[in-house]
């Protein structure tokens, strides 16, 4: 609180900055190391992007064999993410 006599602060703000206070830490408790550690999110951003270079070869001409095998590289690289960060494989599994 601000201790200058000049400015009046309404008692209600103390309720609001409690309810500040608790919505911050609900966020906080939420939150993935991949939204708080700069390091995880580059490795796992790199895997979400092989992903993303393994999954763009599917079309309307591949093969249930080509199909298989693309998802089964796809798995292998989800599986790399879940061991560096299980809490947002949770949040990305399907």
């Amino acid at each position: 609180m601000i201790a200058n006599p000049r400015y009046y602060i309404s008692p209600l703000y103390a309720a609001f900055e409690e309810s500040m206070r608790v919505a911050k830490q609900a966020r906080t408790e939420d939150q993935t190391k991949y939204e708080t550690n700069k390091a995880v999110r580059k490795k796992i951003d790199k895997l979400l992007h092989e992903n993303h270079l393994i999954q763009q070869e599917i079309d309307k001409n591949t093969t249930p064999e080509e199909k298989k095998r693309i998802n089964e590289l796809s798995e292998a690289v989800f599986q790399k993410i879940k061991e560096i960060e299980p809490n947002f494989f949770d949040k990305i599994k399907e």
